[in-house]
């Protein structure tokens, strides 16, 4: 991996880190009602959404989503940020119900992304779980991160030869997070 590779990569997890930290200033009182984290199966409604030619992911309906098209050739070249709050510009408290997922197309294989995540890794972060998967089929694989104030789960889907689908949901220590954060990783299907 070239140092421009890296630092772009390290630049992104930082920048994500201080987006999850200090730019949605939500009060914690305003945080997710408790049977909207605790199940998937709760979540009455799912809304679908598609890139068209790429790919299409479904996530909870009264949740936001907000697509930032990259410019031809940009790194990645898709980026699409779900959450279950509004999220707010500007630095304040975060929310302990905070679910912010990054999904983006890298440019390179599923063997090196996934090498660039574990090199990659802040200090006082630990890699707690490592799985093989499948979602829509293809080849997967999904990491769990446990940080400080922060729990990452990471999925990265081979979505070409030379491209990986990732997927990085980010939550502060809500275990109830879970089920409809692997719901939401589990419903992308590559468009061919």
């Amino acid at each position: 991996m070239t140092l421009k590779m890296k630092f772009k990569l390290l630049l992104a997890i930082a920048v994500t880190n201080l987006v999850v930290l200090n730019a949605f200033p939500v009060p914690a009182q305003l945080g997710i009602r408790t049977s909207l984290a605790q199940n998937s199966a709760e979540v009455k409604n799912w809304q679908p959404y598609q890139i068209p030619n790429e790919f299409s992911i479904r996530y909870p309906s009264n949740w936001f989503l907000e697509r930032s098209p990259q410019p031809a050739g940009a790194t990645p070249r898709e980026l699409i940020i779900i959450t279950n709050l509004k999220p707010t510009l500007g630095g304040g408290r975060v929310s302990p119900n905070l679910i912010k997922t990054d999904i983006a197309i890298e440019p390179d294989n599923l063997e090196t992304v996934v090498n660039q995540m574990l090199e990659s890794v802040e200090p006082g972060t630990r890699l707690t779980r490592r799985g093989k998967t499948k979602v829509g089929g293809r080849e997967a694989l999904r990491l769990w991160f446990a940080g400080a104030n922060t729990n990452t789960i990471i999925t990265l889907i081979r979505y070409n030869t030379n491209e990986t689908l990732s997927m990085k949901s980010y939550y502060q220590k809500n275990h109830s997070a879970l089920p409809i954060i692997q719901t939401i990783h589990g419903s992308v299907r590559a468009i061919e």
